[in-house]
Order: structure tokens, then C-alpha cells, then sequence
């Protein structure tokens, strides 16, 4: 994957389904062992979905936000701004633009929580 994502311009990348999960993001991304869960999945608020299922890795050279979303063989595919909500896919609209940049990994959280507080006051 590294070859593939050091030609490819992505500054987004959705990582569908539970194998992506477990043979990639986990072991490989070293995302967190909570990352893309079903286990509770439906008691998550969609900053709550946010802030565990959206992460920042650099890969092939460069930063990129994964999103995890569910592959549809498994369940329905869902529709990311019903999961994550209408400013969170604003905000990677944005990224993908280049209108913002891809945030460190430890800005992330702050930025994900001030999306809904926008969401919250509007």
C-alpha cells in the first residue's frame, strides 16, 4: 500500500469495511483498537463516531485523514454525513479542496469538537 499511496494524491481516504480494519489500519496504520467498532456503534453521537473513526497518518510521504465507514456486504452502506454529520463532511470536503489543510494528529480531536460546537449554534 505504501507504493500506491506515495503516487497517489488522496488527502482523504475511506477505509471501508471491517477487513480494511483489521488488516490494515490496525496493525499496519496503528490506529486506535477502538477505530471502526460495530460494538456500540448505534449509542455514538456522530462526534463521538468522529473522534474515534477518523484519524491522521502519514503515508506514502505524506498526511492524510482516514475515515472508516462500513462496507455495504456487511450492513447498508452508510452515508457518511448520516454518520459523522453535515459540518464534519464539510470540513473533508474542504481538505479534499485543499481549502484546509490535514491537521496533526493531535489537533484533530480539538478540530473535530469544534465542528459540532458550530453544528450545536447553528
Amino acid at each position: 500500500m505504501e507504493e500506491t499511496f506515495r503516487i497517489s494524491p488522496a488527502k482523504v481516504v475511506v477505509l471501508l469495511g471491517s477487513k480494511v480494519r483489521d488488516f490494515y489500519a490496525l496493525p499496519i496504520l496503528e490506529t486506535n483498537k477502538d477505530f471502526g467498532l460495530f460494538i456500540d456503534y448505534s449509542r455514538l453521537s456522530q462526534q463521538e463516531r468522529a473522534k474515534r473513526d477518523i484519524f491522521v497518518a502519514e503515508v506514502g510521504g505524506q498526511k492524510r485523514l482516514f475515515v472508516f465507514n462500513w462496507h455495504p456486504t456487511a450492513s447498508a452502506l452508510r452515508i457518511l454525513k448520516k454518520v459523522y454529520g453535515e459540518e464534519v463532511l464539510r470540513w473533508l470536503q474542504k481538505v479534499v479542496s485543499g481549502e484546509n489543510q490535514i491537521p496533526s494528529a493531535e489537533e484533530l480531536p480539538r478540530i473535530i469538537e469544534n465542528l459540532f460546537i458550530k453544528e450545536n449554534n447553528a
